[in-house]
């Protein structure tokens, strides 16, 4: 399957500069087919900054990009990736309604005419406080109706992201939306390429399954290797995780070995709770968010890419059934690989779990 990234300029911004320009060689890098689009002089030569006098030009470039994004063969891209700013931010709204796509919506500099669209896109948007193209209170309300959506705020920039009177900031602005683009792809690509058959070990194939009721013995025994006696599941409690939740308990296999494993129950609550591990009759089939118990690797398979091929594959499960989020603890040392995959630190966790100290991490799509 292929990749593609739309790119979606604005007025008086086109793909040349900044923001786009090197949001897009983050996407090629990355193995990504990058289209980008042109309005038309009439739109990019528009100099005003009254939202409402942009209404007509947002609809007209929609009806240009149609044109020439209507022969893309969609359903032959396994990801796709909208990158707009400006008025590209609606432009690339209006643009996935019409061709009934559910791109990732990375929205730079978004304007009023985005926000009806924010509730059923999944993306994220950066912003300034002193953009002229969008009131604060406006930027506000989008953060805290959408706090997962939110990319970056930068106090005091404009619609740039610049700071007047100082450069440094706004190329560190530049770099921050930069790296929160290729943390998206990174993420984005490695759900499903890694979790197939061309991912190996040694050249031997590494099968992701979800568990059944004959791991259990084979599970507790890696748990207890892999946690401390007071943190680590025993076998009745993997057991009965089994039984209520097998879909969001995945086991990696080499050569028919079970060498590692992730599991989680689903829930309605943004916060992983201690009960949660002792009580697997708390699982909500339908609830909105994904827990991650442990994420368990055999110290002869570690650092070889088998927990990330885990946790991809639960990451891309959970977005493919609708859920919001992927929740989770864990200890200091592995701060920096949750974030790797775009969770964010929201500080010590309200967690006793076998008397360690524990950090509440929450991926939200």
């Amino acid at each position: 399957m292929k990749k593609i990234a739309v790119m979606f300029p604005g007025m008086g911004y086109t793909c040349l500069k900044p923001l786009l320009y090197y949001t897009a060689n983050a996407a090629a890098e990355y193995g990504y087919e990058v289209v980008k689009l042109d309005y038309g002089q009439d739109i990019h030569g528009f100099k005003g900054r009254n939202m409402a006098e942009a209404d007509p030009l947002i609809a007209k470039a929609a009806d240009r990009v149609m044109t020439q994004l209507s022969e893309i063969p969609w359903q032959e891209y396994s990801h796709i990736i909208f990158i707009s700013k400006s008025i590209g931010t609606a432009v690339a709204c209006i643009t996935a309604a019409r061709l009934r796509i559910n791109p990732y919506q990375f929205m730079m500099t978004p304007i009023p005419a985005v926000l009806p669209y924010l509730d059923n896109v999944e993306g994220k948007f950066f912003s300034g406080t002193a953009d002229p193209c969008i009131e604060t209170k406006l930027v506000q309300e989008m953060m805290k109706k959408h706090p997962e959506k939110v990319g970056a705020i930068f106090e005091n920039c404009n619609h740039s992201l610049e700071k007047k009177g100082d450069v440094l900031a706004g190329i560190d602005n530049l770099r921050t939306v930069v790296e929160s683009l290729i943390c998206t792809i990174k993420m984005e690509i490695l759900i499903r390429d890694e979790a197939t058959c061309r991912f190996t070990i040694s050249g031997l194939p590494v099968n992701i399954r979800s568990a059944c009721a004959e791991d259990a013995v084979r599970i507790a025994e890696i748990e207890a290797v892999c946690f401390p006696p007071a943190e680590a599941a025993g076998e009745d409690d993997i057991k009965k995780r089994i039984a209520a939740f097998p879909e969001n308990f995945l086991v990696a296999e080499v050569t028919g070995r079970t060498v590692g494993f992730i599991n989680g129950c689903t829930t309605d609550k943004p916060v992983l709770g201690d009960e949660l591990y002792h009580d697997a009759g708390l699982h909500r089939r339908n609830g909105e968010i994904q827990t991650v118990f442990g994420l368990d690797v055999l110290p002869d398979y570690r650092c070889q890419g088998v927990a990330r091929v885990l946790l991809n594959e639960l990451i891309s499960l959970s977005r493919s059934r609708g859920k919001k989020a992927v929740i989770l603890t864990c200890k200091e040392h592995m701060l920096p690989f949750y974030e790797s995959f775009g969770f964010r630190n929201h500080g010590v966790a309200d967690s006793q779990h076998g008397g360690a100290l524990w950090y509440d991490m929450q991926l939200w799509f």
